[in-house]
This record gives structure tokens, C-alpha cells and sequence, in this order.
């Protein structure tokens, strides 16, 4: 499971069990938390939910990590290079291997609400094609396909993406483990045929 304590020097692990783990953060604008399922070996599935004009990130990956962001309500910004600058908004999907994830992340309507999905490359390959059998999905091919440089890639309102994590954002709690694998596997099919 990625380590949030690094995210945000700021983040404090407030409950945690069976794999899963709730992160407060706090700044003098406000606050979030980051709800986090690991979901199969190296994959993990996290809530964001922040209220708060701004966080400071220091994360830096210590493996290869391939993440996929949806935004579901709010806007995030941040200085993605010297020449570049990384937003998502509403509806958008972001992929990255989070290796420019540092610096002053700030969100301009004072809240961001949304899901990223990670997988740790190195576990997350071997452990998805342990569990599907017939995945035709390629892991590596994938992370090559939307990451291709340090940038990230933002796919801008997509109706199909929009139908995959809006069924993610209203999952019985009885239901959620297995319904997070299906959604996975299937975002993980759609990117693919993209």
C-alpha cells in the first residue's frame, strides 16, 4: 500500500485495518482524508475527499507506480515541471507514475473529491494475472501507453470512465471488496481498447 505519510508531511494515519486505512491531513485552510483499500496484491483503491485550499506533497515514489486519478467534483492544480502544469476537473481522468508529485498542490474551489487507483508495477502485474487467469490486459504495455515521459496524461470527460467510477463512489459496504476488483478490471479493460 502506498505510504500517504509521505504525501503530505502532514498526514496522519487515524484508523487502519484489514488493509485498508484512513489519512487526515491538515493545513490553516482546512482538511481532507484519503480512504485507502488495498484491493489485490500491489493494487489499492483510494477515496480523496479534501476541503482545504492547498497541500504541500513531498511524495516521491520508492518503486514504479502507475496511478489513475478521477476527479469527481472540484479542481487540483500543480506545477508539473518547469514548463508544465497538471489540472483535473470534474469528470477528468489523470494517469501518471507520479514522478513529478512534488510541491504546492492547490485546489481553487477550496475542495477536491475524487479516486486514484495504484498499482505497484512491480507486484501488481504478477499479482493480477495470478488472480484473472484470461486478464488480456498487459500492466507494463498500459503504463507505457498513457506515461510515455515523467508528464502525466489527463483524458478530459469521459462519458465511459465517468460510468465506471460513478458505481465506485456508491458501493455497499458489504459489497466493496469484490465490486472495487470488477471496476478495476474493468477500468483496466476500457484503457486498454482505448
Amino acid at each position: 500500500m502506498l505510504d500517504f505519510t509521505k504525501k503530505c508531511g502532514e498526514a496522519t494515519l487515524f484508523m487502519g485495518n484489514d488493509g485498508s486505512g484512513v489519512y487526515q491531513l491538515r493545513n490553516e485552510t482546512g482538511e481532507g482524508t484519503i480512504t485507502i483499500y488495498e484491493v489485490f496484491p500491489g493494487v489499492t483503491l483510494a477515496y480523496n475527499d479534501f476541503h482545504m485550499r492547498y497541500y504541500d506533497s513531498s511524495f516521491r515514489p520508492e518503486t514504479d507506480v502507475f496511478c489513475i486519478d478521477h476527479c469527481r467534483e472540484g479542481r487540483l492544480e500543480y506545477a508539473a515541471g518547469d514548463d508544465a502544469y497538471s489540472y483535473v476537473e470534474a469528470g477528468d481522468l489523470k494517469l501518471d507514475r507520479r514522478l513529478t508529485h512534488t510541491g504546492r498542490f492547490e485546489m481553487p474551489l477550496s475542495h477536491y473529491h475524487g479516486a486514484m487507483i495504484s498499482f505497484d508495477m512491480k507486484v501488481a502485474g504478477r499479482s493480477l494475472h495470478e488472480q484473472i487467469r484470461d486478464l488480456p490486459v498487459d500492466l507494463t504495455a498500459l503504463q507505457k501507453k498513457y506515461c510515455r515521459d515523467i508528464y502525466p496524461m489527463v483524458l478530459h470527460g469521459s462519458p465511459a470512465t465517468l460510468h465506471i467510477f460513478s458505481e465506485l463512489y456508491a458501493v455497499p459496504e458489504k459489497i466493496k471488496r469484490p465490486y472495487f476488483k470488477i471496476k478495476i478490471l474493468e477500468l483496466l479493460l476500457y484503457l486498454d481498447a482505448l
